[in-house]
Parts: structure tokens; C-alpha cells; sequence
């Protein structure tokens, strides 16, 4: 989705000079979620807090030009390139204020595209007050806790119950935690340099997640299967899943003989034991394990469990691939991935749990896949060093 002419589109319908903070809050928000933004929780990585930026800028500069230079800079700030050098810079400079000279390669950059100084000082503050809000990144936290939190710090601090009052050090500090993320507690070992990999130029997709996020609220539990051919990209969905739903996974590699089912329980289980602390799970096979689980969640929570490539599973037999359990506990999904079979292929048998499937290659999605084709192609078609052979 273009960032830029959502932000336009929105912001236009409310280009009065005088905005109270109600309509403001409910305008962001409005714009946020046409972005496919979680708004209830905190942006926990530096892309996420940086769209977040994005959006937040658009729309406090909304009434500062025409949409010709609104276009202008929200482009700018946009551009990979950009994103590149502002990553580059805020993770290595040792202060917060725009004013230091550790500043000056994204004030460069600026002026080469005749873009206004003051404007990058600009985005950089908004960047700086979503990274203020995301104390704890992926999690809500307690005004009590953060307290708790910065009374350990070794540096005197104005008592202060919110996180505007951080001062830069301890800002940065926070902000470091996700600048280079520590997905350890998140990725299983085996899986972390392919998430990354597949998700560091993710863009695009919002119909499937959108499908899911539907079926998340309509069932209390189920099995969504997308479907394409080979290239289409379902691995990046999947890696993708992972990182937005906070999932537990599992990638199916027939290349790497990882792809069997006492390989998957192995790592779901060592996986579910670590993220909540099972008790005597050590040889528990799935529905025992999920049963737990189920146990754990508390209201309103629920657990994703992604697992890619069922195609590439090494299976005898006709029971269900990977021994996926035909029942399973409330408030428990499971999104998978695979290519296209035969209907009478089926190796996913269930009772009474509900079921979608989400086929790549169907009509209805030609224009969203064209769509998503275009943008990737927008996007990355000047960056040389990672895709030389896209702009030729």
C-alpha cells in the first residue's frame, strides 16, 4: 500500500488549522489502520516504529504545504534509501538532539533532494516520540512498572511517570533494545537468519493478513491454509506471520532434511516450553502440549502457530501431515502453508475445528498480486546493492 497517498487521503478531510486532540488521536488511528497498523500495541521494531513515524509526520505537516510538496517529503522519508541512512545513524549516534554534527549524512541527504532541513528535524522528532511511547516493545506496561524501571537507573531522574520525561541516554538505551532486535525469545535458532531474510524487504500482502485477521475474530480457534504455486512467495508470508503474530513456527526445508514430524514436535514443543514455561512437557506430544497452553492464555490472548511448506513434509502413511491434531483448544490457530494438491491428496483431517483456505492462484486475487508486484518493484527498483538486476 502507498503509504503516501493514505496519509494525503485521510489527512485531507481534516486540513482545518484547528484540530482538537480527539479528532487528531481519532484521524492517526483512522490512518494507522488502513496501514494494517495494530494501534493497541506499541511498535516493537525500528521498521515499525519508523511507519508509525511516517504517519504521525504526514499528518502533523498535513496544513504546512500543498500536496505537491506533502508528497515530496513523505516520499523522501519513505524511500529505502532513506530509511538505510536514518537506521544507520540513529543506531550509531551517541545522542538524541538532530542538532549534533552525528546528524549530518541524513541532513545530506536532505538537501540533495531540496528537501527543508527543518522537515528532517521534523520526521526525526516524530520518530523519537513513537520510540518514547514503546517502552517494552510487543508488550503493554504499567505506569507502576515503568517506574519500578527507571528507579534502577543509575543516573538521577526526575520522577516522572511517563516517558516523555525520558532523558536521551536512557531513551537511547530503550531504543537500542530494538534497533537490533533481540528476536532470540521470538525465532528459534534453526529459523532466524531465514525469517530475517524474508522479512527484511517484506512488503505488500495486506489482503492475506487482512483474511486471517478476519478469521482470528470470527473462530475461537481453526486452521487457515494459504495456497500458491511455487515462487509466489508463501514462505515470505509465513516468515512475515511470525513476526507479526509473535508466532510459534515452523519451516519445513526438504533441502536441509528438516522435515519430519518428530523434527516439527521436537522444536514446537522446546518452543511452547520456553515462551510458557510448561511444567513435565519434556515428552508431551501436540494436544497435550496445546491443552497446557490453552491453560496459560490469558483474556483476550491467544497463540499463532505458522508452519510452512506441509508439501516438503517426508510423511508415510494417510494420517494427517506433521500429526497435526484434528481437535484442537480454544483460542489456539494454526496458519500454514503449501502448494496446490489434488483434493483426494487431503492430509488434513479435523473435527469440528474451523477451516479456510486462502488460494494464491485464485481470480479474485490476480489484482492484488499485481498490485503487490508493482510495489515491490517501486520500492527496491533503485537499491542497487541488494536487487542490481530489478531496475535493468
Amino acid at each position: 500500500m502507498d503509504i503516501t497517498l493514505v496519509i494525503k487521503a485521510i489527512a485531507a478531510a481534516t486540513v482545518s488549522p484547528i484540530i482538537n486532540a480527539v479528532q487528531r488521536h481519532k484521524t492517526v488511528i483512522e490512518i494507522k489502520q488502513k496501514l494494517g497498523i495494530n494501534s493497541a500495541q506499541p511498535p516493537e521494531k525500528f521498521d515499525d516504529v519508523y511507519v508509525h513515524a511516517l504517519v504521525e509526520y504526514g499528518f502533523e505537516v498535513n496544513n504546512d504545504f500543498d500536496n505537491t510538496q506533502l508528497e515530496l517529503n513523505l516520499k523522501f522519508f519513505d524511500n529505502q534509501k532513506i530509511r538505510k541512512v536514518f537506521y544507520k545513524t540513529f543506531s550509531s549516534a551517541k545522542t538524541l538532539d538532530f542538532n549534533y554534527q552525528e546528524w549530518n549524512p541524513l541532513r545530506d541527504e536532505a538537501q540533495k533532494d531540496r528537501i527543508d532541513v527543518l522537515q528532517v528535524q521534523k520526521f526525526h522528532q516524530a520518530f523519537v516520540d513513537v520510540a518514547k511511547r514503546s517502552i517494552n516493545p510487543g508488550q503493554h506496561i504499567t505506569n507502576i512498572q515503568l517506574l519500578e524501571r527507571l528507579n534502577q537507573s543509575t543516573e538521577p531522574l526526575e520522577q516522572s511517570l511517563y516517558p516523555d520525561e525520558f532523558n536521551n541516554r536512557q531513551l537511547q538505551e530503550h531504543i537500542n533494545q530494538f534497533i537490533e532486535p533481540t528476536e532470540q525469545s521470538l525465532y528459534p535458532d534453526d529459523f532466524k537468519a531465514l525469517i530475517e531474510e524474508k522479512t527484511k524487504a517484506f512488503c505488500g500482502r495486506v489482503f492475506v493478513f487482512k483474511e486471517f485477521d478476519d478469521f482470528l475474530k470470527k473462530y475461537p480457534k481453526g486452521y487457515f491454509t494459504v495456497i500458491g504455486d511455487a515462487g509466489m512467495g508463501k514462505s515470505a508470508i509465513a516468515a512475515q506471520s511470525v513476526s507479526k503474530y509473535k508466532a510459534i513456527c515452523y519451516f519445513n526445508i526438504r533441502a536441509e532434511g528438516r522435515n519430519t514430524p518428530d523434527q516439527f514436535l521436537q522444536s514446537i514443543r522446546q518452543q511452547l516450553i520456553n515462551r510458557y514455561q510448561l511444567q513435565n512437557a519434556e515428552n508431551d506430544n501436540l494436544p497435550t502440549l496445546l491443552t497446557k497452553v490453552n491453560e496459560k492464555l490469558t483474556v483476550g490472548e491467544s497463540l499463532v502457530i505458522v508452519v510452512d511448506a506441509l508439501d516438503e513434509v517426508e510423511q508415510p502413511g494417510s494420517g494427517n501431515l506433521l500429526d497435526l491434531p484434528k481437535n484442537l483448544p480454544e483460542k489456539i490457530y494454526f496458519l500454514l502453508t503449501r502448494r496446490r494438491y489434488a483434493q483426494n491428496e487431503k492430509r488434513l483431517l479435523t473435527e469440528e475445528v474451523p477451516e479456510q483456505q486462502l488460494d494464491l492462484t485464485a481470480n479474485k486475487y490476480e489484482i492484488w498480486n499485481r498490485k503487490d508486484v508493482t510495489e515491490y518493484i517501486s520500492t527496491f527498483i533503485n537499491d542497487e546493492q541488494e536487487h542490481p538486476g530489478l531496475k535493468a
